[in-house]
């Protein structure tokens, strides 16, 4: 199967705004602080995947 299918890096960029805005709801919760840093962290790398995908070999 050559190259990605459109619908991977798709799914990747809506699942990175929507752990971008839960994060950012978790770690305005000073008890939920870290939790929320690493859902941030986890949306950089979902964007930096999809970057990647996109990317023409």
């Amino acid at each position: 199967m050559p190259g990605v299918p459109p619908l991977i890096p798709s799914l990747l960029v809506i699942g990175a705004i929507l752990m971008t805005l839960g994060g950012v709801a978790a770690a305005r919760r000073p008890e939920d602080r870290k939790r929320g840093i690493l859902m941030l962290v986890c949306a950089a790398v979902m964007l930096g995947n999809a970057l990647l995908l996109g990317l023409p070999l």
